[in-house]
């Protein structure tokens, strides 16, 4: 059985890679970066630790895979500090793609709280 997700994750995702495709690497990385708030947004939990600790206790996330912990408080703090808050920042390439296959990783850890 297959989970079925609201639609807008991909519409966002096939945005954010349009825009990547066109060189607008800017719109490209707040676009997946705001796909990564919302979903830890909707993980329960106030600080990113929180949260981590909420994945953990249902079994999401392993407890030992500090690899894990570190990508989601890295994907929280790139996606909410550095494009948004920062004027002066632009992004490149490699922050674009490193956000959208953040969000993806995010999407298959929100499919299996909502599996």
């Amino acid at each position: 059985m297959s989970l079925k997700l609201d639609p807008a994750y991909e519409k966002n995702l096939n945005q954010a890679i349009n825009e990547y495709e066109k060189e607008d690497y800017l719109a490209s990385a707040l676009i997946a970066a705001r796909v990564i708030i919302y979903i830890l947004s909707k993980i329960e939990g106030k600080t990113d630790e929180e949260k981590i600790r909420f994945l953990q206790d249902r079994n999401i996330i392993e407890k030992d895979r500090e690899d894990v912990k570190e990508f989601i408080i890295k994907a929280s703090k790139k996606a909410r500090n550095f494009f948004s808050h920062d004027i002066k920042i632009f992004a490149d390439p490699s922050d674009t793609i490193g956000l959208l296959g953040d969000g993806v990783k995010l999407l298959k850890i929100w499919a299996k709280l909502q599996g």
